[in-house]
């Protein structure tokens, strides 16, 4: 091979691994962006199923359980209907279920699924940056419990108990 092959070869290796070395570093740092972003509970818009924007979260007094959904999830509904048997367990939490669907598709699911009957359970939707880029949510369902001084106690992906979901707020 001629030293000019052999230098090519060699400099397309080193943009190669370097490529790959860049790649690796930014997502860890969008990892690590993403982990300080969400260490204390965030703020960001969300509007209810009445259309009414959602109250800042970091105002209300207790804990905090966002759970991230989508309504034709079957996962989701199973979470649901467990909520609905656990009410009383989830009087002392500010749950609040969050998906990226149209509002009408979760005033439906609120109404099916009876969370509109929970007085510490709200329903809204989010916009998907706010899902992905603020919260991380990737797929549904998917959860965050905040402790009552807002910091994040866990991160919960995948279908929850609830009495796992609420381990450690009280």
């Amino acid at each position: 091979m001629s030293r000019w092959v052999r230098s090519a070869v060699a400099l397309i290796l080193a943009g190669v691994v370097g490529g790959l070395a860049w790649a690796t570093w930014a997502a860890q740092a969008r990892r690590r962006a993403l982990a300080h972003r969400v260490a204390t509970l965030p703020t960001f818009a969300a509007r209810a199923v009445d259309g009414a924007s959602l109250p800042p979260l970091g105002r209300l007094a207790g804990p905090v359980l966002l759970v991230y959904f989508a309504p034709d999830c079957d996962h989701c509904q199973r979470e649901a209907a467990e909520f609905r048997q656990h009410a009383a367990a989830l009087a002392r939490t500010n749950v609040v279920w969050l998906s990226t669907d149209s509002l009408p598709s979760l005033r439906l699911f609120a109404r099916q699924q009876g969370l509109s009957e929970l007085p510490t359970v709200r329903v809204a939707q989010i916009t998907p940056a706010v899902a992905m880029q603020t919260l991380g949510f990737v797929a549904a369902p998917s959860a965050l419990a905040y402790s009552g001084q807002k910091t994040l106690v866990r991160r919960y992906r995948g279908e929850t108990s609830v009495a796992a979901l609420l381990q450690g707020l009280h």
